[in-house]
């Protein structure tokens, strides 16, 4: 317990992702009390379903982006999108409002001289190796491993028990599928989906689409990279 306020979080999305990211806050409130707070959830579409599992939670449905009080209520987001490219649109239209808070759950492991960007969240499980740098709103899901001297940019999805090697660079706005390995020292360029269970020995280029083992080009890919 600290004499500062707790950091007041209001999580962007509703569904499945959004919900598990409200419980990585509440994780961390038990372990870390008067750290953060949980304030609710926001979303311009729930579905009904999202909102019965949000009420059956305890969770707090605080409405819609444009509806809720920015300027008179300090809070921090995090955007509960697991797409890269919608997770970057929302957040960069948030910026103006509101500050991206870090979530990490006390699960997760944290090796020395790991760095995050603003907005990551690291799920239970996670294992992050020594000198490990997180862009900024990257996601890490349950059980994933990221190895030594790794390097995850900007917005980049990492789904649960994937394998990202030492030394490897994956860029901005790429999603790797659960149960993926990017092997050491390789790179996969902005914009490029890793499938699930495909196993990266070469490096991949931008905006592409990798399947298998090896994990091979399926097909190019509309970018995920926006304009800032």
């Amino acid at each position: 317990m600290t004499d500062e306020p707790p950091e007041n979080i209001v999580v962007i999305g509703s569904g499945g992702h959004g919900r598990e990211i409200a419980e990585v806050c509440l994780a961390v409130a038990r372990a870390e009390p008067g750290r953060v707070h949980l304030v609710g959830v926001i979303d311009d579409g729930p579905r009904a379903g999202d909102l019965a599992r949000l009420i059956s939670a305890g969770i707090a449905y605080l409405g819609t982006v444009a509806a809720w009080p920015w300027s008179s209520y300090a809070c921090s987001f995090v955007v509960g999108v697991s797409d890269p490219t919608a997770r970057r649109r929302i957040a960069n239209s948030l910026v103006a409002h509101s500050r991206p808070a870090t979530l990490v759950h006390p699960d997760a492991t944290l090796g020395s001289q790991v760095a995050l960007g603003p907005g990551c969240v690291v799920f239970a499980g996670a294992r992050l190796s020594t000198t490990v740098r997180l862009g900024a709103h990257v996601h890490l899901y349950h059980n994933v491993t990221v190895g030594s001297d790794a390097v995850v940019d900007d917005f980049t999805t990492v789904c649960s028990a994937a394998t990202v090697g030492s030394g490897t660079h994956t860029g901005a706005g790429v999603m790797v599928g659960a149960g993926a390995v990017v092997l050491d020292q390789r790179r996969v360029g902005d914009g490029s989906t890793v499938a699930a269970a495909a196993c990266v020995v070469g490096d991949v280029p931008p905006d592409t689409v990798v399947t298998g083992v090896p994990a091979t080009a399926r097909s190019p890919k509309h970018s995920l990279r926006a304009t800032s």
